[in-house]
């Protein structure tokens, strides 16, 4: 046998080898790495509001791992968001002293391993929402004013959080009563807003509310009281009805249509003008079937309300 036969054999003989080792552009097959699947542990509040806002449950992140959750314990659970991931959220509208379980089970994406995890929450019914109010005052006009803001609640159960903003809180952190110092706005009219969050002691649920008041400069002079015309009379669902005043330079407006209750909605175009369209509402047979039409002129010396009346009929 000469050189060239013995090289060409030796070749061939290594090219063998290599396509059996998975050479030649072949590839090796790994097996998948096992997962183990640590027990879930779920965490949960232990209290949600009933028709409150949702809740956070969670459980550990586990690499390699599906998560699926399953809701029990009150029809009117439901889930929120997070399906398939390790943190859900959850509302209900239940009863009081309803328990909503919330369930996980992890399972390895490889197989095999799994586990389960679960949290009980009860339902109960979150604090009054706080009415905040400012003993009769409508606006400020003076920066530095103190002025009292108060809420209602129950003091052996429940605590109060107050937040300021365009003012200074003097005294009364944590109760029902406390006394703000006006700030300076940058500009007039400036705000004061005044909040106060309630929180239950036994369930730890809360509920806020809040006040805007605005603050005018002492040494400017309010808009004059605004003259308003327009129907006084129209057919319940009468739209296009049209209501003017006068323009006052410097001035801002805002329409409302006025009974018991503020009910901007039938101003349907012209909001922030010196002429609103509006929509009357349905005639009723069995409750009262007049109205203000009203418009408030702010400028940053004060503000000015006008209105004319206006009766639906059948």
């Amino acid at each position: 046998m000469n050189m060239k036969s013995i090289y060409l054999l030796a070749n061939a003989s290594m090219l063998a080898l290599a396509l059996a080792c998975g050479g030649g552009g072949g590839s090796t097959s790994v097996p998948p790495v096992a997962v183990t699947v640590a027990t879930p542990v779920v965490t949960a509040p232990g209290y949600l509001a009933i028709g409150g806002a949702a809740v956070t449950i969670s459980t550990q992140a586990q690499s390699g791992c599906t998560y699926a959750w399953t809701i029990s314990g009150d029809s009117t659970a439901q889930m929120v968001s997070g399906q398939g991931t390790n943190t859900i959220t959850l509302t209900a509208t239940g009863k009081v002293g309803t328990t909503v379980q919330a369930s996980v089970t992890v399972q390895a994406e490889t197989g095999g391993s799994s586990g389960i995890g679960s949290a009980t929450i009860q339902e109960a019914n979150p604090p009054v929402v706080p009415s905040v109010s400012a003993n009769t005052v409508n606006y400020l006009t003076t920066p530095g004013q103190a002025v009292t803001f108060s809420t209602s609640g129950e003091p052996t159960k429940i605590t109060y959080a107050w937040t300021v903003t365009g003012g200074t809180l003097t005294s009364g952190q944590g109760t029902a009563t406390v006394e703000i110092s006006t700030g300076t706005p940058s500009a007039f009219p400036g705000s004061l807003n005044v909040a106060c969050a309630v929180t239950d002691i036994v369930t730890g649920l809360a509920s806020s509310g809040s006040i805007t008041l605005p603050i005018f400069d002492p040494d400017a002079s309010a808009p004059t009281t605004p003259v308003v015309t327009g129907p006084a009379t129209a057919k319940g669902g009468t739209t296009g009805l049209v209501y003017t005043s006068t323009a006052q330079a410097g001035c801002t407006y805002a329409w409302i249509l006025y009974q018991i209750n503020q009910m901007p909605q039938y101003v349907t175009a012209g909001q922030g003008t010196t002429t609103a369209t509006v929509t009357a509402p349905a005639y009723t047979a069995t409750g009262s079937n007049q109205y203000g039409v009203y418009i408030t002129v702010t400028n940053g010396g004060g503000q000015a309300e006008g209105y004319v009346n206006l009766t639906v009929t059948q």
